[in-house]
């Protein structure tokens, strides 16, 4: 039986449980789409054919199935400048825009792949392996956010937030930002102000250094799906954020943060 289109018109709190519960299944299930196994399948066959990375960036269908395993959006699915930028530049150098970059996805993308040193990982069996893993994760997370936006969100906190560090990435993060003021009820007006006003903000409700713990996570996760689906009715959240936001920087001057409508 397919269950992956399962759980249409749920309440948030329900999709994401029922989900968890079968993930493996809704994995397998969104791996036998015929559209999801040609897109694997004309990924292993171009990325054997490229000879630089410039060439592979340039490439429009190898480019979106990567940025599909890091979780980034099509906004940025055409933006090859910036993609060459932060994936090609020396990340031994510490001027490196990847370690610019106020989301840490691009970061990831950048350390993991290591373009910047040519195709040696992305043309190694484990590389692929990662990131089709990765590829298949993202879509099913994908589409559940197709039946219920915050259970998309949701899946990323799980999923990331125990990498968390600081409360500044929570901050510069939209998916994790929006559950952790979403479960508390912090008003989103708030990301006018200081981005250290903000910080401590965040702080009166989380512990940052139990993020690590899975059950904590699950918790922060259940105020937030349940409060999510108490407002429903009422109009849902509101505030999407932009794909460039200005936050005040730690020096006092303004940076900007990419961001993701759909993770807003």
């Amino acid at each position: 039986m397919n269950i992956t289109g399962s759980g249409a018109g749920l309440p948030a709190h329900m999709l994401y449980t029922a989900s968890t519960a079968q993930w493996d299944r809704r994995v397998q299930d969104y791996e036998e789409k015929p559209a999801v196994q040609r897109s694997v399948d004309q990924f292993l066959e171009r990325i054997n054919q490229v000879e630089t990375p410039e060439e592979l960036l340039d490439d429009y269908e190898l480019r979106t199935f990567i940025l599909q395993a890091y979780n980034i959006d099509e906004e940025l699915h055409n933006a090859t400048g910036l993609l060459k930028k932060v994936l090609l530049e020396d990340l031994e150098s510490e001027d490196a825009l990847a370690y610019q970059m106020t989301d840490q996805r691009f970061l990831k993308m950048a350390t993991d792949l290591r373009l910047d040193q040519g195709l040696d990982v992305i043309k190694s069996v484990e590389g692929q392996t990662a990131l089709i893993d990765s590829y298949y994760t993202i879509g099913v997370e994908m589409d559940l956010g197709d039946q219920n936006a915050a259970v998309r969100e949701a899946l990323y906190f799980r999923r990331t937030a125990g990498d968390v560090e600081n409360v500044y990435q929570v901050l510069s993060d939209n998916a994790l930002r929006t559950v952790v003021f979403g479960a508390y009820n912090i008003p989103q007006e708030i990301a006018y102000q200081d981005v250290d006003k903000q910080a401590a903000a965040i702080e009166k409700h989380i512990d940052v250094d139990r993020l690590s713990d899975a059950d904590y996570r699950e918790e922060l996760v259940d105020r937030y799906l349940l409060n999510q689906d108490r407002t429903q009715s009422g109009g849902g959240a509101g505030g999407v954020l932009t794909l460039l936001q200005p936050v005040q920087g730690y020096g006092g001057l303004p940076t900007y943060q990419i961001g993701l409508d759909m993770l807003a």
